[in-house]
């Protein structure tokens, strides 16, 4: 439970008690007629996937001594931007709003909304997200980070590279909000995920997963599902191959744990870039490759998540997926917004 003192300073820095730490956030004061809330921002809830780490599953967040700020966000992940890229690959962070800003021993907990944020899976953040709304509305709201781009989605079928990290990233953000979400006020058993776009086709994968039984109790997907093109491809080695030969290429005599481990971001991408730019000059057919695929490989060091397609899941016996209730549906004027804001302002 976060603590907040009323006496002296009328909007003081909340305190918060996480299985890894203690948090401070910061107080977000009222306005426009809506009550101030607790902002915890930039907790770790993985460790960065950096290293031997850099495709592979989260591993739990490492403990910190004393008291750690979290008043400002974390580094979103890396992204393409005008330098070429921005971000970091130590991104694996998460925020928290709660309106719960004294001890409110002995009240009731409230519902949580997490939320998945879209971008094609090449772009954005979960710092974006403006939560005011939802938390003067009684919730307790959650955003984050996940790996984008090929850090989130190359799926070489090995254990180097064992594919949909991205995914993986988003249950263990779900994980950890089962555990630590009582500490601002919400209810781990009353969890919403919400999403859009790129993100809708994630969530929904997520209601599909026996992974994930438990985690959350709906959904609310817009504009996409695990049923989409551009939702799930079993053509990843389509990709993975010619980028594993282009790294090759590049820097030949390099052993391919290397290569995958210790290349900088930069080149990574270029080469993984090349490789896709290539493969769909020759197969334009195919579906996208930075979405959930298909994991091929034998059993190793990780277990599989993903192992057929979507529609498989949806019809698989319900006992062996988890069932919860869904709303789905799209968003009002997505993307027309990039042609014509007027007209999708006057569609609203």
């Amino acid at each position: 439970m976060f603590l907040f003192s009323p006496l002296d300073d009328p909007c003081p820095a909340p305190l918060a008690t996480v299985e890894t730490g203690i948090l401070r956030g910061k107080c977000r004061p009222a306005r426009d007629g809506r009550p101030r809330y607790a902002a915890f921002l930039g907790i770790p809830y993985a460790k960065p996937p950096t290293g031997p780490l850099r495709f592979k599953s989260p591993r739990p967040a490492d403990a910190w001594d004393g008291v750690r700020d979290a008043s400002v966000f974390g580094t979103k992940c890396i992204q393409k931007g005008p330098s070429p890229l921005e971000g970091s690959e130590d991104c694996l962070y998460l925020n928290v709003y709660s309106s719960w800003m004294q001890e409110h021993r002995g009240q009731p907990l409230v519902p949580v909304m997490v939320h998945i944020h879209g971008g094609g899976h090449v772009l954005y953040t979960g710092n974006i997200q403006q939560p005011d709304y939802f938390v003067a509305s009684g919730l307790v709201v959650v955003t984050f980070n996940y790996r984008l781009t090929h850090f989130g989605f190359l799926n070489l079928d090995n254990d180097e590279a064992p594919g949909n990290a991205a995914l993986k990233d988003m249950i263990a953000a779900l994980r950890w909000v089962n555990r630590n979400i009582r500490q601002f006020g919400g209810d781990p058993d009353k969890v919403t995920i919400h999403s859009c776009s790129s993100a809708a086709a994630d969530a929904h994968w997520l209601t599909l997963l026996p992974e994930t039984e438990g985690l959350f109790r709906g959904a609310i997907i817009k504009s996409g599902s695990a049923l989409a093109t551009w939702g799930f491809t079993d053509h990843h080695r389509d990709l993975s191959d010619p980028a594993l030969a282009a790294l090759r290429r590049w820097r030949p005599g390099v052993p391919d744990d290397a290569l995958l481990q210790q290349s900088d971001p930069v080149f990574l991408i270029t080469a993984l870039d090349y490789a896709e730019d290539h493969r769909d000059k020759l197969q334009p057919q195919t579906s996208g490759s930075l979405t959930i695929s298909l994991e091929n490989r034998t059993e190793g060091e990780e277990p599989r998540l993903i192992k057929m397609d979507g529609e498989s899941y949806v019809l698989s016996p319900a006992q062996t997926r988890s069932r919860v209730p869904l709303i789905m549906g799209i968003t009002n004027c997505e993307y027309k917004v990039l042609v014509d804001r007027n007209l999708c302002e006057s569609m609203l």
